[in-house]
């Protein structure tokens, strides 16, 4: 149930959104919408005797999130709201057409180096000589984590992108599945949440570029796939001494 704790932090969260939403961030507002409706579906996950309580978690889960968004949308300017609108209509303005642009050539760096890529943080010198549209602007970032680590990581790179988020996945849920802490399975899921709305939002922009952000994520990832036990820990004694030399 509710208490004081709670509804202090769900109050902040709603203000939290609204200021974000204030950002006119079109991108924002769909990896927002995508974070908030996977946290709803990953509250699905549990128990065997308990997906009798799935269909009601998930329908006053998807109720929340639409009241939530009214309230973000109600908050900010009506000019703010025109702006975000234009979500609707597609990447048919400027800032749209530069970004399929350089995601076109991108993917055209990323076909030549499809193994190894051109080299992780190499992007803003290899890209150049594959640049075909926005000849006047200098890019140092493909407008897209995802197209840029491709490009800079190639097949490889992407293998272990996967690896790491099966395993986070695994860890996510086994935490849910067999965990019997209600708080820290909460805070597993709040996790996971904001992991796939800074995912979504890395197919639009290049956020996790920017190293506050990609703490913040490495940060999240670990407290996702964060084990339900204490892991093993490893003593070793140092012969002849007084005393003994623990390495964990």
């Amino acid at each position: 149930g509710p208490t004081p704790a709670s509804l202090g932090l769900f109050v902040l969260g709603l203000g939290l959104l609204a200021a974000h939403l204030a950002s006119r961030s079109r991108g924002g507002l769909l990896s927002l919408g995508g974070g908030l409706t996977g946290l709803v579906l990953l509250l699905s996950l549990g128990p065997g005797r308990r997906q009798k309580r799935v269909r009601p978690r998930l329908t006053s889960g998807l109720l929340a999130v639409v009241a939530v968004f009214a309230f973000g949308l109600l908050a900010i300017p009506a000019g703010t709201r025109g702006h975000l609108a234009t979500l609707l209509r597609g990447g048919h303005d400027a800032s749209g057409t530069y970004r399929q642009g350089v995601a076109r050539d991108t993917l055209r760096l990323a076909l030549a180096h499809p193994l190894l890529g051109s080299g992780v943080g190499a992007y803003a010198d290899a890209f150049p000589r594959l640049k075909q549209a926005h000849g006047e602007v200098r890019t140092t970032h493909a407008e897209s984590d995802v197209l840029e680590f491709l490009a800079e990581g190639g097949v490889i790179g992407l293998g272990l992108a996967c690896w790491l988020g099966a395993a986070v996945w695994a860890g996510l849920r086994d935490r849910l599945l067999n965990g019997h802490d209600p708080a820290k399975k909460g805070l597993a899921l709040a996790a996971a949440a904001a992991c796939l709305t800074l995912g979504i939002h890395s197919l639009l922009d290049f956020n996790l570029r920017l190293p506050a952000n990609a703490l913040v994520f490495a940060s999240l990832l670990g407290l996702t796939a964060a084990p339900r036990s204490q892991p093993r820990v490893w003593v070793f004694s140092v012969p002849g001494d007084s005393w003994d030399s623990g390495f964990h």
